[in-house]
This record gives structure tokens, C-alpha cells and sequence, in this order.
């Protein structure tokens, strides 16, 4: 998908929701004994990106946005 004149906070929210639902759907195919797994894979797979410096996650100044945000207020 080609994405114009969005601010990088858009897209990750973008991302967000996008991975959110298919995390979702996934969700709702799994059943019984199958569930617990994946919602452990799910959890430590987000937890390793977030945390993981090779994605440079923290570049993207999101805590700064969020900052910002809470002293408007």
C-alpha cells in the first residue's frame, strides 16, 4: 500500500489496527488448546520488536508525540 502526506504517527496507528485485526482473526480461528499458545507467541513477538534496538522504534519519536500530548493538558 502507497501511502501519501501521513505523519509517521498515522501510519503506525495504520499498522496498529491493521495488525490488531488480523491478530484478531487469528484469534477467533484458533480454538481449545491452540489459543494459549499463540496468544504466548503473540505476546513475546511484540514484546522482542518493541524492545529489540534493530528496529528502531524509538527513532520514530513516538514518546516525544505522547509527551507532548500529556503537557498540552
Amino acid at each position: 500500500m502507497v501511502r501519501h502526506k501521513e505523519s509517521v504517527l498515522e501510519i503506525v496507528h495504520d499498522l496498529i489496527d491493521e495488525a490488531v485485526g488480523l491478530s484478531d482473526e487469528i484469534s477467533v480461528l484458533l480454538a481449545g488448546e491452540a489459543k494459549e499458545p499463540w496468544e504466548c507467541y503473540k505476546t513475546g513477538y511484540i514484546t522482542w520488536h518493541l524492545c529489540d534496538s534493530r528496529y528502531k522504534l524509538s527513532e520514530l519519536g513516538l514518546n516525544e508525540e505522547k509527551h507532548h500530548a500529556s503537557n498540552a493538558e
